[in-house]
């Protein structure tokens, strides 16, 4: 999975170094790069705008992000100014259109999954080297994954050979 020999995971416990090759999977916390939510932000600013153009321009802008900005807008629902609530309620319900209802999840934590425990914390790094099949050594950005899987786990023992027909 991981080509770095430990993953290094802050718990409310300590940190904690997990041997990677003992990892079976990863549920990753939702994570919004930094530029990207500044992007947003300006754009959820606008929304209270005086302008009505600027106010749907921003809206347009908001669905443009999909579930990037689903946290950022599920916070603009609380906001004081109605206008706001408002349109933040309505780019939701856009992308929610567009989306499976599992990418509106908003995780906390990173879960690991190795054989035997389940460890919840922040996975220290932004960013990670892999190995794929597809695509030989990469570098991931978390931001960009929901989980992660280990190449022994996606591969099932009971593969059938092609029936020819069904």
């Amino acid at each position: 999975m991981a080509h770095d020999a430990r993953l290094e995971v802050q718990t409310r416990y300590g940190t904690v170094q997990i041997p990677v090759a003992e990892i079976r999977r990863i549920e990753l916390a939702t994570r919004v790069e930094e530029s990207i939510s500044k992007r947003i932000d300006e754009h959820l600013a606008k929304l209270s705008s005086p302008d009505f153009g600027t106010r749907e321009e921003a809206s347009s802008a908001l669905v443009e992000f999909h579930d990037r900005a689903i946290p950022a807008l599920l916070k603009a629902t609380k906001h004081p100014n109605l206008e706001v609530v408002h349109r933040a309620e309505q780019i939701l319900e856009k992308i929610r259109e567009t989306l499976p209802a599992d990418r509106f999840e908003i995780r906390k934590d990173d879960v690991i999954h190795t054989d035997d425990m389940k460890i919840a914390g922040t996975i220290a790094a932004s960013s990670r080297r892999v190995t794929t099949r597809q695509f030989g050594e990469q570098q991931v950005k978390l931001a960009d994954l929901r989980s992660v899987r280990s190449m022994e786990e996606i591969e099932p023992d009971n593969i059938q050979p092609d029936p020819g027909r069904l």
